[in-house]
């Protein structure tokens, strides 16, 4: 979905110094729930406060393909931050990866039309190809958006054989900060126009061990 209801951050930022305590009180004050709109805009305030520039790395070579191991991260990668995102949308999961050690997995929803990659404006799916993190808002329309550089030029190109507009703003995003839903329904299926959605308090745990410019490998 258009997460950049504001204008979007496109510093370098990294949350990864946003005081997890602070963030752990918030997400408390929070409960299960989404948070009620005065604590959501205490934690967003709480982050961007906090979000420090760091320099982007360049931009690296595409990961393999093979599968995702079984294994769970645990408290060994607790402290590690990802140098690259792998999302399988047949399993709804997006992993984290500080090289081959997975850290973080968690469970996504798509666009309203998950099957095969975007490839136009308006046609509700998520894409499918190598694409990088490359900015990120802490006051979006959902709960925090950190955007991926979609199109590339492959898309770019398909696009233009094709006489269509490629369409763009796809984000990794939590909920909307005015849910029209049950919060059980963000999370049983696909309801974005085309981006990666998480659970709220998910999104925090990536915001902040993922930093722009690095890799993200959207898979079928």
């Amino acid at each position: 979905m258009n997460a950049r209801k504001t204008l979007l951050d496109r510093s370098p930022a990294h949350a990864g110094l946003v005081p997890w305590l602070a963030v752990a009180a918030l997400l408390a004050a929070a409960g299960a729930a989404h948070a009620a709109p005065a604590t959501t805009v205490a934690m967003t305030n709480t982050i961007a406060t906090s979000t420090k520039s760091m320099g982007t790395p360049p931009r690296g070579a595409a990961p393999n393909l093979g599968s995702e191991p079984a294994s769970n991260p645990d408290a060994a990668t607790a402290g590690l931050m990802a140098d690259r995102v792998v999302v399988r949308k047949s399993a709804h999961t997006l992993y984290l990866y500080h090289g081959n050690e997975i850290i973080g997995a968690y469970h996504v929803e798509f666009g309203l039309d998950p099957r095969g990659p975007k490839e136009r404006e308006d046609d509700f799916r998520t894409p499918e190809g190598h694409y990088f993190l490359e900015g990120r808002n802490p006051h979006s329309a959902y709960f925090l958006s950190i955007e991926v550089s979609y199109p590339n030029r492959r898309d770019e190109a398909r696009a233009e054989r094709h006489h269509w507009e490629p369409g763009g703003d796809i984000m990794i995003h939590g909920t909307p900060n005015d849910p029209r839903y049950p919060g059980t329904y963000y999370q049983s299926q696909n309801w974005t126009n085309g981006c990666i959605a998480l659970s709220d308090s998910n999104m925090v745990d990536v915001w902040m061990k993922t930093r722009n410019g690095i890799p993200i490998d959207i898979y079928p």
